[in-house]
């Protein structure tokens, strides 16, 4: 018999089998009880608790479920999966399903059809990412470090290949490389405790030579070095800090980093240490510039150099605070914030897909949701808006549906270290800041500078030019003797300041002109160039050291 489709599942037996009402899994009809008398089975086999036997129709057989009781309509069926999907209820009973179509299989749907997810197994990793809890069972690929936690224990933010680009971090360490970690913590100890040798004995020897200036009314020269050197020791011993705190996080950190990631390089803590190195970097430069400039007169001009006070010495050392800490702070000012701040985390909102925006994707939120309504004014939001900006904007006018920052990810959070980073790498998606290029280019001048002025000073003191004004021979010995003392130390100054600053300038001019520096060369410079003055500068400027095996 042929029928319409409109008479399928219509409440009225069209069919002299009474398929077209029977095998519905909902009808209009409460005719239960004529159906469950009814059993579809094959010609060849009877139904055994069936009364009535009626041959399937040819989309019955291999479909997936079993009319028959011993399943014979299901098997040896091509292009299926075998597994348990569980039961499915029609009017005449609840009927189980035994395979599901090959196409079904790996098709990265969940709840999987198969009740074991057997149809979601061994799947190709471009499709699917296991959780490794097994809550949920697995998400799909496009879910993967996506911002959003779809596992439940965030093991989709964290696969095993998240750090693949990183040369300073793991899945499970801060600082991957075991040397690296030996070396911040050996870089920590050296600077601390050196410059803190350093203070202490140049705080007491300022405390004497003050005391002698002021009785004898002797030159303030020795004051004012000893003052410089003090300064230098600070700035330096900061660095110490800011590698202590890192050696420590990594310790803390140790087996479990990815999970700590984002908290971590969003956190105020983070962005302490990004200031604590450039504040002691550019200060130091800065003091090393005051010292040799101050040398450098002594040098040429010993009589004028007597007249310089404290005063001035002490407005310098303010002078160099100042500017470092304007410079240092500058990266965290909400009016830089959308040059400064690359991504921002939020909560969850069904406004926008991701945790982790970038600027741009915000401001495209906000012109999209601004257009709903007409007398919402947004001059000047989108044009020199900063984050802070679309927030104050978005909360005021569309407080509903305004995204809640959670952490902001910017120029000391680019790496897990926190320390700025000054060049341009082949994994960076943007470009190199401008505020690293500033900074280096002032570095590389001071360098220049440092270095020609010490060489000054070493050609001076090479000329004999004291022994010409010096009556006494025991004293012309004595001041020969000291400027080859000096000129030691000058070599080693000079050394120590192209070993470090001169390869982090030169890598920052050239990773402008090319398409980026390979990424070990960050964690290199970052861990041991840098902070390598902070823990030399302390057994070069002074005698501090020496004095303790005297």
């Amino acid at each position: 018999t042929v029928i319409a489709p409109r008479q399928i599942c219509d409440g009225i037996f069209d069919c002299s089998d009474l398929s077209d009402e029977c095998l519905c899994v909902t009808s209009s009809f409460g005719a239960a009880d004529l159906c469950s008398s009814v059993c579809y089975g094959d010609q060849s086999t009877s139904c055994s608790q069936c009364r009535t036997v009626y041959k399937l129709f040819l989309k019955q057989v291999c479909n997936g479920i079993s009319e028959c009781q011993n399943g014979e309509d299901e098997r040896n069926c091509s292009g299926r999966f075998e597994c348990d999907a569980g039961h499915r209820v029609w009017l005449t009973g609840s009927k189980k399903v035994v395979s599901i179509d090959n196409k079904q299989k790996c098709d990265a749907v969940f709840p999987p059809e198969c009740l074991d997810y057997s149809d979601e197994v061994n799947c190709s990793e471009s499709t699917h990412f296991y959780c490794e809890s097994g809550t949920p069972f697995f998400v799909r690929r496009d879910q993967v470090t996506d911002g959003n936690r779809d596992c439940a224990d965030a093991s989709d933010e964290c696969p095993p290949n998240v750090f693949q680009a990183s040369d300073i971090s793991s899945r499970e360490e801060l600082i991957k490389s075991p040397f690296l970690r030996a070396m911040i913590w050996f870089m920590a100890c050296v600077a601390i405790n050196g410059n803190a040798l350093v203070f202490f004995f140049s705080l007491k020897s300022l405390w004497e030579n003050s005391k002698k200036a002021k009785v004898l009314q002797a030159p303030r020269v020795a004051v004012i070095n000893k003052l410089l050197i003090l300064n230098l020791s600070i700035a330096d011993f900061l660095m110490g800090v800011a590698l202590l705190i890192i050696a420590i996080k990594s310790a803390q950190f140790s087996g479990q980093y990815c999970w700590r990631d984002l908290l971590w390089r969003s956190s105020t803590t983070c962005d302490v240490i990004g200031v604590l190195s450039v504040l002691s970097c550019e200060a130091s430069v800065l003091s090393l510039v005051c010292l040799t400039s101050y040398r450098l007169y002594t040098i040429y001009f010993p009589l004028k150099s007597r007249t310089v006070s404290t005063k001035v010495a002490t407005i310098w050392i303010i002078g160099i605070w100042v500017l470092c800490f304007v410079l240092a702070l500058l990266p965290l000012s909400d009016h830089l914030s959308r040059y400064m701040v690359t991504t921002i985390r939020i909560k969850t909102t069904p406004y926008l897909k991701t945790e982790m925006i970038r600027f741009d994707q915000l401001l495209a939120f906000t012109k999209r949701i601004s257009v709903t309504q007409r007398n919402v004014s947004v001059e000047g939001v989108f044009t020199t808006g900063s984050w802070s900006v679309l927030q104050r904007f978005l909360n005021t006018n569309f407080p509903g549906h305004a995204p809640e920052p959670v952490g902001y990810f910017g120029y000391y959070s680019a790496s897990a270290v926190c320390l700025p980073r000054y060049f341009k790498l082949t994994t960076d998606q943007l470009g190199l800041n401008e505020i690293s290029a500033v900074i280096m280019s002032f570095n590389f001048i001071t360098l220049l500078y440092i270095s020609a002025a010490y060489a000054a000073i070493y050609k001076r003191t090479s000329s004999g030019a004291f022994s010409a004004n010096t009556a006494n021979r025991q004293q012309t010995e004595q001041r020969q003797k000291n400027a080859k003392n000096l000129q030691r130390k000058i070599s080693i100054l000079i050394l120590t300041d192209f070993s470090c600053w001169l390869p982090v300038c030169l890598m920052t001019f050239i990773s402008y002109r090319e398409s980026g520096l390979p990424s070990f060369v960050y964690s290199v410079s970052a861990i041991i160039l840098l902070p390598i003055n902070s823990s030399l500068n302390p057994i070069i400027y002074t005698d501090a050291v020496p004095k303790l095996y005297r």
